[in-house]
């Protein structure tokens, strides 16, 4: 180093009297071979840029000192970290020259950078207890208390994470904590490798699971506005280089916007293995609309599956499904519509834009099918393809009525 700034303080006891002076002078001198000691140390803190260096010793007796140290630096630059506004505590205790660690280490960070594991974090505090820093000493890797006001990892994000941190068995990476996120908090474990980027994750509470989605997937979703926290249990299994292996996912929210629709809530358990997604349960309320619906999608050649019965408008989810939801309902106008509700089977492949088949029962008040205005219809829907037929089809409209099949 080039630029050391060295200051200082040491608390001893003296005698009084002209022997006193001379032991006075002696402690005095101590203290600055303990010093110059530090300085000569520099090796060990090359990577913090401009440090000063402050350092309280006090004397416990005639053999035993304890040294707290202060290291500050704007930047740390390390040939794997990159740190700025840098500050390290800790303390040692000193029997003759011999250095043992005494106390707990404290780093803080205004930013932190680990390109080597695509690892950012700002206003970090790190936390390692003495007897780990021993492990530091033979070249192991310590258990590491953290807060900070977010970390990022990969794809992951975690806002205000408090965690403690196993790196016993590095490249393992096990870990447990709290996050904050959506005006919630969350309690999470697992453990990430970082050598293959393969891990598992469990979670309970409120999670932002969009800002866990890669971004090119993110940016072709509908806005969605979380008014109220979402509640969800998770457990993933990441492959390596964090390819999804299986997941279960229970979720209930509140106030959930998307696009331009309002939610009051949605609950649903969904999982994800051999390439096939399942969502079971999905209950939807939305306004006076409510929709129950069970789905399978399977990746391996898009196939789907869908059970849904309920009451809803349909039209009013055209821009949030499939184009397929749309052609099943081309040729109504729900516009007027007083009340509509059915259940339906549906079969299809996400290629294509039409349903391989669907089968299900219709009911609603006041809608229009074809420019023709209907009172009330009751009827079995059916089709594939570009056909549909209604079967036992009851209709009635002012001032006449209609039953039969089309």
């Amino acid at each position: 180093h080039d630029n050391i700034c060295l200051r200082g303080t040491f608390e001893t006891s003296i005698q009084v009297g002209p022997s006193g002076n001379n032991n006075f002078s002696q402690k005095l001198k101590t203290f600055y071979t303990q010093a110059a000691n530090v300085i000569e140390q520099k090796e060990q803190i090359d990577c913090f840029e401009s440090p000063t260096i402050t350092l309280n010793a006090r004397a416990i007796n005639h053999e035993k000192q304890e040294i707290d140290l202060h290291i500050s630096s704007p930047v740390l630059r390390h040939p794997k970290i990159f740190a700025k506004d840098v500050e390290l505590l800790g303390g040692v205790e000193l029997i003759g020259l011999e250095p043992t660690l005494i106390k707990k280490a404290r780093l803080k960070a205004q930013h932190l950078e680990v390109p080597e594991y695509s690892l950012t974090g700002d206003d970090l505090f790190v936390e390692i207890d003495s007897d780990q820093l021993k492990l530091l000493e033979s070249g192991n890797w310590p258990n590491i208390r953290l807060a900070a006001k977010n970390i990022a990892f990969d794809q992951f994000t975690l806002n205000t994470p408090v965690m403690e941190i196993d790196l016993g068995k590095h490249p393992k990476l096990a870990f447990h904590g709290t996050s904050g996120s959506l005006g919630g908090a969350a309690d999470f474990e697992g453990y990430i490798n970082t050598h293959n980027r393969s891990g598992r994750l469990h979670a309970l509470g409120s999670l932002n699971l969009i800002d866990m989605i890669p971004y090119e997937v993110r940016e072709r979703l509908p806005k969605i506005i979380f008014e109220a926290s979402p509640y969800y249990q998770i457990k993933l299994n990441l492959n390596p280089e964090f390819s999804l292996g299986e997941a279960s996912i229970k979720a209930d929210v509140s106030k959930l916007q998307v696009d331009e629709l309002t939610f009051e809530n949605i609950s649903a358990s969904a999982s994800y293995k051999d390439g096939i997604y399942t969502i079971r349960d999905l209950n939807i309320n939305r306004k006076k609309q409510n929709l129950y619906l069970d789905f399978s999608y399977d990746t391996s050649n898009y196939d789907y599956h869908a059970t849904l019965i309920g009451s809803i408008i349909p039209d009013d989810y055209n821009t949030l499904l499939p184009p397929w939801w749309a052609s099943v309902f081309r040729d109504f106008d729900f516009g007027q519509c007083q009340n509509i509700s059915g259940d339906f089977i549906i079969y299809g492949n996400a290629q294509s834009k039409l349903t391989d088949l669907y089968y299900g029962r219709a009911q609603a008040h006041n809608i229009s099918y074809k420019d023709v205005t209907l009172d009330q219809i009751d009827s079995i829907v059916r089709g594939c393809s570009g056909y549909t037929e209604l079967d036992s089809l009851n209709v009635t409209c002012s001032p006449g009525w209609v039953s039969g099949d089309v």
